[in-house]
């Protein structure tokens, strides 16, 4: 094994193998960032939501919201 392979191995072997371990995101100068809450209701397309650029996450405006309120009502129609 390659001595950077082994480093990376032995850390993961001792430091990530407990599921419950609590991790936070930090930023580049290692500011905690706070947890941000959410509920999942539904997963749709990027079409469907049209986001306003590239982006890991957002908060949905009144108009994404419609978007994806109006796609769900079709779904719903079409299994009913």
């Amino acid at each position: 094994m390659s001595g950077s392979f082994r480093k990376l191995l032995t850390y993961l072997i001792n430091d990530l193998h407990n599921s419950n371990l609590q991790l936070r995101q930090v930023t580049l100068s290692g500011e905690i960032i706070e947890d941000e809450k959410f509920h999942v209701l539904c997963f749709v397309s990027a079409e469907i939501v049209n986001p306003k650029k590239d982006m890991w996450f957002s908060k949905l405006d009144s108009e994404q919201i419609s978007n994806v309120e109006e796609y769900l009502d079709k779904r719903v129609a079409n299994y009913a």
